[in-house]
């Protein structure tokens, strides 16, 4: 005579597993699905070339370099980043003021400060090394001669 319960368990052993990988399979699936519906990341590679980190297409993130600007001078100055063969307008910092400008900035490159005194001369910092999220103070002496800080 046959053992008909050990045949009977082992299809429930069968239908327990069934369902436990179903059970363990659904919310699986539904992440998935999920995962699918979520936006995209910033892209890879992109459009353009170059090192100019005021031209758009895909680079990264661009976070704010903080110039803290103090005017001693008699005259407002306007004052422009100056990077890559760009010039960009920062904004005008008023006579014998202070004043914090942002540059959207996204990775590590050269910069140089361009300043314009309203009715004064022109001047053009050295340039320097400025990573994203730096902050770089700037003093524009009452007399640009002798400054040092301009060539």
């Amino acid at each position: 005579m046959e053992d008909l319960s050990l045949g009977f368990d082992k299809h429930d052993d069968t239908v327990q597993i069934i369902k436990t990988l179903t059970s363990s399979i659904w919310p699986l699936a539904l992440l998935l699905c999920l995962s699918a519906c979520a936006p995209m990341g910033r892209p890879i590679g992109g459009g353009g070339g170059g090192s100019d980190p005021f031209a758009g297409g895909s680079r990264p993130t661009p976070q704010d370099i903080e110039l803290r600007v103090r005017n001693l001078n008699f005259n407002d100055a306007r004052l422009y980043a100056v990077s890559g063969g760009s010039r960009r307008r920062l904004g005008q910092v008023s006579a014998l003021s202070d004043e914090t400008l942002k540059i959207p900035w996204a990775f590590t490159d050269r910069l140089r400060i361009e300043i314009d005194l309203v009715t004064g001369p022109r001047c053009l910092t050295r340039e320097f090394m400025v990573d994203p999220g730096e902050i770089l103070e700037l003093q524009i002496e009452s007399r640009f001669d002798g400054s040092g800080l301009c060539r």
